[in-house]
């Protein structure tokens, strides 16, 4: 046996040096099912040795001591295997993990899809705006017409999301439209949803864009329209992905600077360094999305709206840290007192900014 061990090391050495991950990884495994094994047989050794001169606990152990032997053995494989897979996962994280997963069916009560935020201040912009448009004079209303047009879909697309997200049956809590202000940005995250479930924290942008969209190799938004006259009109967007990641350092942001010092641990640990995941979802379900050349960072962002629900619950799924009903509604709960309510102040100094930018997108989305 220990002919075998000595071998293992030297195997481990020799396989080290090769600058190959996966033969390192055989070689790490071979070297742990080695080790176990001679431990095994150390142990045995020494308490067979430790019970000769008692025959009446010699009789106790006698039936238990392989078992527990031939189990400690296991373990080293199961161990070895594990580590193959993941350096940094262990076999006793993997028994802890599988402890809390029957702890959660059993103690953690299913809460499903609780909005803590479900209006969204669109809804009371499109009003005024209807009621302005009838106090305007007759050449100046097609100016309203075409934002009312514009915020109309924007609803109608953050409503498909919502249809979504409360037909998943997953536990989640979830903010709509709220806007959160970080030192290190200029102007405020105007976030569409805020998502949090057992393991992430989703901050979603919706987009409700007809036609074809088109990602390029560089991750360049390319929009191409076919209008009633069945005219091709085809332009660059401004990169929701870029615009979302904004919403996403903000969020990660105000976590580190105001959040709950155990509560920020949990969720920006080692474990959850990727708990934070930014989405963009186009909603409109006749639109064709194409990002065949796409960057692979931008891929992993991109969703149309059917695919929504399962990239949550396969991100939900397997074995891994989770947060408990209460994290996650502290976690929600954090981000909405941040909400800021009196939008006017925010907005009205980027109005007269933006406002041409947003003549000009709608003019070009609603030539359908």
């Amino acid at each position: 046996m220990k002919i075998l061990i000595i071998i293992g090391v030297i195997i481990l050495v020799i396989i080290a040096a090769i600058k190959s991950t996966v033969r390192h990884k055989v070689g790490y495994v071979l070297f742990l099912v080695l080790f176990f094994s001679f431990a095994n047989h150390a142990i045995y050794e020494i308490i067979s040795d430790m019970l000769q001169n008692d025959p009446i606990i010699q009789k106790l152990y006698d039936p238990v001591l392989p078992i527990a032997i031939f189990s400690y053995s296991i373990i080293g494989i199961i161990e070895g295997i594990i580590r193959f897979f993941d350096d940094e996962f262990t076999f006793w994280e993997l028994i802890l993990d599988s402890f809390k997963s029957i702890w959660r069916k059993i103690y953690c009560k299913r809460i499903g899809v609780v909005f803590l935020k479900e209006e969204s201040e669109d809804e009371l912009k499109l009003e005024n705006l209807k009621l302005k448009r009838q106090e305007a004079y007759d050449e100046d209303k097609w100016k309203f017409d075409q934002n009312i047009e514009r915020i109309s879909k924007g609803i109608y697309g953050e409503n498909q999301v919502a249809f979504e997200l409360k037909n998943s049956g997953e536990d989640m809590y979830v903010l709509h439209d709220i806007l959160l202000t970080y030192k290190e940005q200029p102007s405020p995250a105007q976030i569409d949803y805020l998502v949090v479930t057992r393991k992430h924290v989703y901050v979603i942008e919706v987009k409700n864009w007809s036609g074809n969209i088109e990602v390029d190799k560089k991750g360049n938004f390319n929009h191409i329209v076919i209008d009633k006259n069945r005219l091709i009109q085809t332009g660059s967007e401004y990169s929701p992905i870029t615009q979302n990641q904004r919403h996403l350092e903000a969020v990660i942001g105000l976590a580190k600077e105001g959040m709950k010092r155990k509560l920020r641990k949990k969720i920006l640990g080692k474990p959850y360094y990727n708990a934070f995941k930014s989405l963009v979802v186009f909603s409109n379900a006749r639109s064709y999305l194409d990002i065949d050349n796409a960057p692979a960072e931008t891929k992993e962002q991109i969703l149309k709206i059917d695919q929504l629900i399962s990239y949550i619950r396969r991100n939900n799924f397997g074995i891994g840290r989770y947060w408990s009903n209460n994290e996650m509604y502290e976690i929600a709960k954090f981000y909405l007192d941040r909400n800021q309510t009196n939008r006017l102040d925010y907005f009205k100094k980027d109005d007269n900014e933006n406002k041409q930018k947003d003549v000009d997108k709608v003019n070009f989305e609603s030539a359908i």
